[in-house]
């Protein structure tokens, strides 16, 4: 990827159509990548909500 160097790109196909996670953890694996997207995505709601 252009400016940020090499990424992973995981895709998740649900019946709410696909999502796509981007990161520069090559080395993660897929099962840690999103782990942490999970445990993250509550912060961003909580953050949403806040405003």
């Amino acid at each position: 990827m252009p400016g940020i160097g090499s990424v992973k790109v995981i895709i998740s196909e649900g019946i709410n159509g696909k999502r796509y996670c981007v990161t520069n953890h090559v080395k993660w694996s897929t099962r840690r990548i999103l782990k942490t997207y999970l445990q993250r995505w509550d912060i961003e709601v909580m953050h949403r909500d806040f405003k």
